[in-house]
């Protein structure tokens, strides 16, 4: 299993006040220093991927708010996600935080204030930050945004509480089903109404063997669509070795004659960083692969291969992994309507 995720240091963040005009526009003509919202700036590598200077313009946005709110708050949603370190499917650019009562209308740019009281027991500190715990954000995130987006900041955010281990795979269910069995307490109160029908569906399929955004979105494709659960990071023993697959569908199904047979589907997630550069070595990695897939399909099973390209196309993608399944099989498929979302 891959090092769970870590909550992110923090960017460099400036106030207006604290730079010279001269220095303040020499940064920003190098692309060092971007505004992240009225009268703050954060530091940034122009060499960063944009995906990063998201991550971390969202996360100067949260410092910037922390020092210039007056009002007690509380970061939550997306932006304690991002704070605590859990995996995303894109950055929500706006600030995310709790406030009672009816805060001043200044520097709402940027900035999604819910008016909502949270009590001392959903709060938490990280880097310094105030945000709501990670069980307080599951919910929160489980209820309000698009079900691929919930079920990858539940993952992850599940991973993070759990600590999977595939080796132990008894200690880590019993972790899962009691924080399972917690959050799903929690939100059946009054105060979790909004959105509590998908809340529900999502955190009792979230899986904290899922290692990258990647996964949960391939894994939302087939439960949205009526999939069952597959078993995450499951071990597939071959005459040469031990492996894990991403996820594995195994169904037993019943021939016209009465007979029945096994059909065995697993799934991988390639986000293909393990494959860029040349040479030697990332010649050996691709032949590594596709050995590992030739020995898995010899245990008489399907192996369906994902990339990012394959997640824009849901149904392309759905109709792949169920490709081995007879259409008898597939008709009967309900859609889960809480998950279902184009």
């Amino acid at each position: 299993m891959p090092e769970q995720p870590r909550p992110p240091e923090l960017p460099r963040t400036y106030l207006s006040g604290e730079l010279t005009a001269s220095l303040l526009a020499r940064m920003i003509g190098t692309e060092r220093l971007v505004p992240v919202r009225k009268g703050a700036f954060v530091v940034v590598d122009p060499e960063d991927p944009i995906w990063r200077r998201k991550r971390i313009m969202t996360l100067g946005r949260c410092v910037a708010a922390t020092r210039l709110l007056t009002r007690d708050h509380v970061f939550s949603h997306t932006s304690a996600a991002l704070v605590h370190g859990c995996a995303l499917w894109d950055v929500d650019p706006r600030v995310h935080l709790f406030q009672s009562g009816n805060p001043s209308p200044g520097h709402t740019r940027n900035m999604f204030r819910h008016v909502v009281a949270i009590g001392q027991a959903e709060r938490t500190i990280v880097n310094g930050l105030p945000v709501t715990t990670l069980e307080r954000t599951i919910l929160d995130c489980a209820r309000t945004l698009h079900p691929r987006d919930a079920l990858v900041v539940v993952d992850s955010a599940m991973g993070i509480l759990v600590k999977p281990d595939r080796t132990d795979r008894a200690g880590t269910d019993m972790r899962t089903a009691e924080l399972r069995a917690r959050l799903l307490r929690r939100i059946e109160e009054p105060d979790m109404r909004r959105g509590r029908r998908q809340g529900r569906v999502v955190i009792a399929l979230a899986d904290p063997y899922a290692e990258s955004p990647g996964e949960s979105a391939l894994r939302w494709i087939a439960l949205a669509r009526g999939l069952p659960p597959p078993v995450c990071q499951c071990a597939v023993r071959t005459d040469a070795a031990m492996y894990y697959t991403d996820m594995r569908w195994r169904f037993r199904l019943t021939r016209p004659n009465g007979t029945q047979r096994i059909v065995t589907v697993h799934a991988e997630f390639d986000g293909r960083v393990k494959y860029r550069g040349t040479g030697p070595d990332a010649s050996r990695t691709v032949t590594d692969e596709k050995v590992r897939e030739d020995r898995i399909r010899a245990t008489k099973a399907e192996v369906v291969r994902a990339v990012w390209e394959d997640l824009a196309h849901t149904d392309r993608m759905f109709a792949r992994l169920i490709d081995a399944l007879p259409s008898s099989f597939v008709h009967s498929l309900c859609a889960r309507p809480e998950l279902f979302r184009p």
